[in-house]
C-alpha cells in the first residue's frame, strides 16, 4: 500500500476510535479535537505544496509554516 494511502487509513481509524470514545463517554471532545487536528494538518500541507509550486502565498502564512516546520 502506498505511503499516502496508508496514512489516510491511519487517520480513518484514529477518527473512528475518537468517535467510539465520544459515544462511550457521552461527550464530543475527542472526535472534534481529532477532526480539527487533521483538518489543520491537511490545510497546512496544501499551503506548503502550493508555495512549492510557486503560487503566491502571503508572507505571514509562509513565516507561520516555516515556524511550524522548525518547531518554533
Amino acid at each position: 500500500m502506498p505511503e499516502g494511502a496508508a496514512k489516510k487509513v491511519e487517520i480513518f481509524f484514529i477518527l473512528l476510535i475518537a468517535a467510539w470514545l465520544d459515544i462511550a463517554m457521552k461527550v464530543t471532545i475527542w472526535k472534534d479535537a481529532a477532526c480539527i487536528y487533521y483538518i489543520a494538518e491537511e490545510g497546512l500541507s496544501i499551503l506548503e505544496n502550493a508555495g512549492a509550486l510557486g503560487l503566491p502565498i502571503l508572507d505571514k502564512l509562509k513565516n507561520a509554516i516555516e515556524a511550524l516546520k522548525n518547531g518554533k
